[in-house]
Formats: C-alpha cells, sequence, structure tokens
C-alpha cells in the first residue's frame, strides 16, 4: 500500500509532536571525516552545458583528485541543537527516538519540497549567480533523472574513462564489490546497478551531497557540492529507494516488503514528484520565490518557532508550501 503526502497528512503529523524545552534528542549521525579507503559514486559536472559523469573512486582519490574541500559522506539536513536543547546531566528525561526521527523526516520534507520549487524559479530572477548556476544544474538533474550517464574511475594514476561502463570498473579498481549490497564495508556506500535507485543515481547523488560541478575560486579550478545535502547516502541504500513521477504535486511511498518472505534492503520506495509547473494563473513567481529562499528561521515561512517561555514547549512551523501548486514530497 502506498502512503500519499498531502497536505493535510503532513499536517497531521505535525499536530501531533510537542517537544519540551529541556529534553534531547542529539544526531545519530555525525558529518565522518574517515573513510578514506571506502568506495563512493559521485556526480560530476565537467563543463554545465554537457551531461554529468558518473565518478567511482575511494574517497582519498576522488577528493584529492578533483580538488574538493567540501566532506562526504553526509547526515544530510541536521536538526538545529538550538530547536532540542541537550539536557542537563541530572534530568533523566530524554525525547523518544521517534520524535526526532519525524523532526528530522518533517526537515527533510521541507528541505525537498524548497528544492523543487527553486527550479520553478525564473533565472533572471536569482541574481546570484553562483545560485543560479547551482539551481540550473539541479533542474537539469531533475528534468533529467533516469538519463544515461558516462562512467569514469579515479584511481591512483588520475582520472579514467570506463570505455565499456561499468564492466570496466573491477579491473581498474580491483578491490570495489559494485554488487555490495551493504554486505562488504568499503563498498558499503555504493548504491549497486541492481539498486531500485540506480535508475535514478544522479538525482539519489544530489539528494546526498555527493553531486559536484566545476568552478573557479581565486582563479584555481575547484569542484564545490551542488547543492546542500538532504538525505544520508545509506539511508536511500538501506532503506528508501527514489524514483521521480512527472504527473502529480504529491509524493507516495510505498512498501516493497513481500508477505512471508524476507525484506530486502531498500523495503520502501518513495516516488518524488516534478510535475510541469503551473501556469502564472495558478502559482505566482513570487509565491513560488518566496518558499524556495525561505529561511528555516524567522521570515515568512520559518520551520523553526521562536522560543516559547509561556508554554516551555516549541512545535514545528512550516512544513507543507503555502500553496498546493508546489509539489510536497519526502525521503
Amino acid at each position: 500500500m502506498a502512503q500519499v503526502f498531502t497536505h493535510s497528512y503532513v499536517q497531521n503529523l505535525q499536530s501531533n509532536l510537542s517537544i519540551k524545552i529541556g529534553q534531547d534528542f542529539g544526531s545519530t549521525h555525525k558529518t565522518p571525516t574517515e573513510h578514506q579507503d571506502y568506495y563512493f559514486q559521485l556526480l560530476i559536472f565537467e563543463e554545465l552545458k554537457n551531461p554529468p559523469k558518473l565518478v567511482y573512486g575511494t574517497k582519498k582519490n576522488l577528493k584529492n583528485n578533483f580538488k574538493m574541500k567540501e566532506d562526504f559522506p553526509t547526515p544530510g539536513v541536521e536538526i538545529e541543537q538550538d530547536f532540542l536543547p541537550k539536557r542537563q546531566d541530572d534530568d533523566d528525561s530524554s525525547i523518544p527516538f521517534e520524535y526526532g526521527s519525524m523532526i528530522h523526516w518533517l526537515l527533510q520534507t521541507r528541505k525537498l519540497s524548497q528544492m523543487i520549487a527553486y527550479s520553478w524559479v525564473n533565472p533572471e530572477s536569482i541574481l546570484d549567480n553562483e545560485t543560479k548556476t547551482r539551481v540550473s544544474l539541479v533542474k537539469k538533474i531533475l528534468d533529467f533523472a533516469s538519463m544515461e550517464l558516462e562512467i569514469q574511475c579515479v584511481t591512483n594514476n588520475g582520472i579514467e574513462d570506463c570505455k565499456n561502463g561499468l564492466d570496466d570498473l573491477p579491473n581498474k579498481i580491483p578491490g570495489i564489490k559494485l554488487f555490495s549490497h551493504g554486505k562488504e564495508p568499503h563498498s558499503s556506500f555504493l548504491i549497486s546497478p541492481d539498486h531500485i535507485s540506480f535508475e535514478f543515481i544522479a538525482l539519489a547523488l544530489l539528494l546526498c551531497g555527493q553531486a559536484f560541478y566545476k568552478t573557479k575560486i581565486n582563479e584555481e579550478p575547484e569542484y564545490v557540492r551542488i547543492w546542500e545535502p538532504i538525505a544520508d547516502i545509506r539511508q536511500l541504500i538501506m532503506e528508501l529507494g527514489i524514483g521521480v513521477s512527472w504527473d502529480t504535486f504529491y509524493g507516495t511511498v510505498t512498501d516493497l516488503s513481500e508477505v512471508g518472505k524476507k525484506s530486502q534492503n531498500p523495503y520502501k520506495k518513495a516516488m518524488i514528484p516534478y510535475p510541469p509547473r503551473p501556469s502564472e494563473f495558478s502559482l505566482s513567481q513570487e509565491d513560488i520565490k518566496n518558499w524556495a529562499e525561505a529561511p528555516d528561521k524567522d521570515g515568512q515561512y520559518p520551520f523553526y518557532p521562536p522560543e516559547t517561555t509561556a508554554s516551555n514547549e516549541w512545535d514545528t512551523q512550516f512544513v507543507n508550501p503555502p500553496t498546493p501548486y508546489i509539489p510536497l514530497s519526502c525521503v
């Protein structure tokens, strides 16, 4: 059965949350600085006008070759610690895991909706050139989410083309296990070719902060992240496969498990909506831009509320976009 993520469904989830100040729900993930010898996949745009490439290699080789300062893997979006303050050492109370997990999910839902909305903003109204470039690349990935990608790999000798596609990788990188399915540690961050998300791997890597483009910083070439991470790559490998639907404004999550059979990863699939942009009559550019650029704190559509000293409780604010014509989804 598929769960449809409508505005009313998300609002119902929000209404059941009540987080008391003084309790703690720490992030279950920390951005790792290790994994230097683990294998990863990156989506790389060498030229903005050309299709991206899917590049394999160890974290060490990838970061050195592309001169990247931003780290991976990432935990995706993280809840502001001011929103869930750490409890005192003598306070035995704590926020149940499911509350913190739900708040994290609501924040992911908001961020994904905002990213999709940004791709609908007219380029001429985006004044910052860097933001305009990033948004154009997001739009390209969403427009061609299941594009076939040229394969490359980075070895100790530098970057190499894989003319025979994935078939070349075991010879060029002997230790890599393309079909590890999370069982071989050093290949556990790879989306395998038979994974349900592999068809949409460009979008998956974008969501996980593993999509980069080439630019110049102080006249030196550097590869920078296209979009701030929304999801954790392990979440999309082990828990939730993704797909794209071009004819709906609401995302759905479908349970992939079968009664009487052993569960396989991932056990759910999320369909992310990316319909054609409605006409200006139904959805104005002002509404789109206001939602796409809404900060998490303060402003017209904040996610985090101001601290409420009277009731000593905080609640999430805007998860839904302000109009039903902006897609609402989840990861």
